[in-house]
């Protein structure tokens, strides 16, 4: 005999909470399962289709907890191609730099009006005068010829 106070209702036990039953493939793909499954998710045949994200077997009647992506690659070890990439990123970058100083140097150590390459502590003779009229650069020795075709006045 249980021992109960008077005018007090036993109390009733907590419902236990299961684990909600998530939905067969076959309703959650419909547009995978076309024409292989009856509408009970019975198996008509055929190859299981795969997922579209991490390339795993859908079998019809369970449910498909999808990893996320996982890469395609021809390799294993996947730090180690980290790493690679990274060097050849470097490298590459180290080229970029390297060809925007090259450039920068030309364009620092030639003469606009000869394009001849100087130093830029050096003196440098320019050669060449600009025409007033249309600024075209030319030689002494072009000078009267261009004065001629131009009427410009050529700087001495």
């Amino acid at each position: 005999m249980s021992t109960l106070p008077v005018g007090k209702a036993k109390p009733k036990p907590e419902p236990r909470q299961r684990p909600k039953r998530l939905p067969p493939n076959y309703i959650c793909y419909p547009e995978a399962f076309k024409g292989r499954v009856d509408k009970h998710g019975n198996w008509l045949g055929g190859k299981l289709p795969r997922c579209r994200v991490c390339k795993g077997l859908l079998p019809p009647k369970e449910n498909h907890v999808c990893s996320g992506y996982v890469p395609q690659l021809p390799y294993t070890d996947y730090e180690a191609h980290i790493k690679r990439m990274e060097l050849l990123r470097e490298d590459h970058e180290e080229a970029i730099d390297n060809a925007r100083e090259d450039r920068r140097y030309e364009r620092l150590h030639t003469c606009k009006r000869c394009g001849e390459q100087v130093e830029p502590d050096d003196e440098h003779q320019c050669e060449r005068l600009q025409c007033d009229d249309c600024g075209e650069w030319v030689t002494e020795d072009e000078c009267w010829e261009h004065q001629e075709s131009c009427r410009g006045y050529v700087k001495f």
